[in-house]
This record gives C-alpha cells, structure tokens and sequence, in this order.
C-alpha cells in the first residue's frame, strides 16, 4: 500500500505545485493588464506590481501641490524602489518630486540614473533634453535628441524640440553641437534641415549650420540648400537668396552671363538656381557629351502629341535691357510641333522672349533681345515641347545658352 501512497502524494503535490504556478501567472497578468487601466486595483492582485507602483505614483504626483503631498509620494517611489530597485520609472517619478520640492539639482542627479538604467526611457530623455538646453549643455541635449529621433521612427520628436532648439541656434556653441550631430548623417537629418530653412527666424543662423557642415565635407546635399533658397525667394530677397546659394554650393562665375551652366557642363547646386530637368513619363531632359570633340549639350526628348515643360532655371536680373541666345538643333519632330526656348517674369508669369525652332535641321544659332521690368524680382528661362500631330517622340539639342545686359540709352 506505500507505493501507491506515495504516488498519490506525489499527484497532489505536483498538482499544487501546478495551481501556485498558475496563480502566479494568472495573478502577473492581471497586475500587468490593470497597472495601466486601474493601478490601484492592480497592487491588489499583486502587491509587488512594480508597474501599478509606479502608475500609483504618477497618479500621486499628478495631484501632488504641497510638501505634504510630495512625502507620500515620496514613500510610495521608495516602496517601489524596495520591490523593484531597478526601476527607470521609479528613478524618473523621484526626479519629479526633487524638481517640484527642491529643485533641478537632486532632480538632474535622478533623471540621469534613471537614463543610466535604460537609455530608451523616453520619458527620462525628453526631460534631459529640455533641461540641458536650458542649462546650454548643447553637446549632451543634441545627443539626447539625436537618440530619441533616431529611435521613434513613428514620433516626429524634433516637431517637439524646435520651438525651443531655434532660439538656441543664435548661440554658436549651439549651432557648433547641432553640426556635430548632423555631420554624422542621422536619418532625420533631411527633414530637420528643410524645417529649419522653413522655419528659422534668421535664415543667416541656417546658412552658417550649412557653411559648418561644408566645412566637415558633410553637406549640405542639394535637397537641403533649395529650401532655403526658395524661402529667401518667397520672401522677396531675390539678391541674397542667389548670393546663398551660390556661397553654400560653391558656385562657379559665369562672368556676365547670368544663365548659370549655360553650356550645361554639369556645374555644382541644385535648382532654383540651376537647371530644374525633367525626367518621367516620357519626358528626358539629359546633359550630354556629343561627338563632335567632346562638347556638351543638352539631349531633351519628349511625346511629339504632348506639350511639356523640359527645363527651367532662375536667374536674378534687375530692370532693364537683355540679349538671350543659344543654340539648338532638332533631329525628330511631329508635324505642327516645335521646341521652344523663353524668359518669362516669374512674378507675373509673363511672358518676355522666345525663340521657336518647328523643322528638322542642323545646329541653328538664335539671339532675341527683351526688357525686364522692374517687378520680376527673378526671370524664369525655359524650354518646352509643344504639341505635334504626330507619334513618336521629339529630340532636340541645345548648347550655349547666355542672357546678358545690354546698354541701355
């Protein structure tokens, strides 16, 4: 009869040991569930519950207003703290409580255990962030923003950051700490650079975080230089807005023609400032190298049954009397179409000059004279493909491009 007596004590034994293990598990659910739903109904299922603990003394916090208030609180984080010692949360609800009683001393002191513990406790980061850049510690806020935008892909943080980041960028120590971020090419880079052009007071504070970045072989790219100079545009600064571009790309002089590439060698920039080439649906409009002794020239090629715009480049000329010329040669075209070469006053969108080419033929100079009023700000120079009866696709070529002043009397 032992044996079977032992077995049977062996049975209930197991199964005990088996309804503790579920209770456990049962009853760290339910805690876990209720920590975020009714944190104090989840300290009784499970009084240990450093989640509830921690949920408790937010709460607490949340309603906390006098010494007395922040004690209690203050025993319910150390109680947390005794169950759970390494507990980010814990560390962070602390902080809190020495920044509302006693201030940022203690507090700073905390918040930097509480990010010693995790370094993904987002919480803890933001806060460090903000109180160091208002302690002009630029180096480690730039390092705690730079982790936290890296990390929430989700979360545009630097939306959060701005508004205090900007005023910070009139100090040059700040600008000096942002570069340093940025030269390491952080997949947020390109948008904060396109809000800053945006969004920056001063676009001159942006131009020397762009300069900085130049000097560190790190930029800026040509996405990042237009924004800024098409922000200087809207606002009407058409001179410094080319006198920008042309310091942060590196632009090359062109003596008086104010066409910038007009022999389209591959000079450095980005639009608005260079050439703005289209390429889709159809649409190609390529700098090549031709045949005839390496020279360079413009390959365009469209729908010969479509109208399109093929490229576009800025030019900042003031009032007054220019010659516009080139050369271009047509080797396909639809019947009724042609290729059409303009300046156009962007500011009313008006059409100044133009020179049409509507038959095949060899390398044809042409040369138009126009006047520029005074209410252009910049001139818009222009090919396009119009509409033909035909099929296929449109090619021409155009090289030498120049817009120069004339005298004027």
């Amino acid at each position: 009869m032992a044996a079977p007596f032992g077995l049977y004590a062996r049975l209930i034994a197991a199964g005990l040991l088996g309804s503790a293990i579920v209770w456990l598990a049962v009853s760290q659910s339910a805690a876990h569930w209720l920590s975020s739903t009714n944190p104090s109904a989840s300290l009784a299922w499970r009084r240990s519950n450093s989640e509830g603990l921690a949920a408790v003394a937010q709460t607490d916090l949340a309603n906390a207003s006098t010494n007395i208030g922040y004690e209690r609180v203050t025993a319910r984080i150390r109680d947390e703290l005794a169950r759970a010692p390494m507990t980010v949360g814990a560390f962070r609800d602390l902080a809190e409580v020495a920044e509302l009683s006693s201030g940022a001393g203690d507090a700073n002191a905390l918040m930097t255990m509480s990010d010693r513990l995790s370094h993904r406790d987002d919480q803890t980061e933001r806060w460090l962030f903000f109180h160091r850049l208002a302690a002009a510690d630029y180096p480690e806020a730039m390092l705690q923003a730079d982790l936290l935008a890296r990390r929430n892909h989700d979360i545009d943080e630097w939306a959060l950051f701005l508004p205090q980041v900007i005023p910070a960028l009139r100090q040059p120590a700040a600008r000096q700490a942002l570069v340093g971020r940025l030269a390491l090419r952080p997949p947020w880079r390109q948008s904060l650079m396109s809000d800053l052009a945006s969004d920056a007071p001063e676009p001159t504070v942006v131009e020397d975080v762009f300069l900085q970045l130049r000097a560190l072989n790190s930029g800026p790219d040509p996405d990042e230089i237009s924004p800024l100079a098409n922000r200087l545009l809207r606002e009407g600064r058409f001179s410094e807005a080319r006198a920008v571009w042309e310091r942060l790309v590196g632009a090359k002089p062109s003596g008086a023609n104010l066409i910038y590439d007009g022999n389209f060698e591959g000079w450095p920039g980005p639009p608005p400032f260079n050439w703005r080439l289209q390429s889709q649906g159809g649409v190609y409009a390529d700098p090549t190298t031709v045949s005839d002794g390496g020279s360079r020239a413009l390959r365009t090629e469209a729908p010969g049954n479509d109208s399109n715009l093929l490229a576009e480049q800025q030019v900042v000329a003031p009032a007054g009397h220019y010659r516009f010329s080139g050369r271009v040669r047509v080797e396909r075209l639809a019947d009724g179409g042609a290729f059409q070469w303009s300046v156009w006053c962007s500011s009313t969108n008006t059409q100044l000059a133009k020179a049409s080419f509507n038959s095949v033929g060899p390398l044809r100079p042409f040369q138009v004279e126009l006047i520029a009023p005074d209410n252009c700000g910049t001139l818009a120079v222009r090919l396009k493909s119009d509409e033909g009866d035909g099929v296929g696709q449109a090619i021409a070529w155009s090289d030498r491009l120049s817009l120069t002043p004339l005298p004027t009397g």
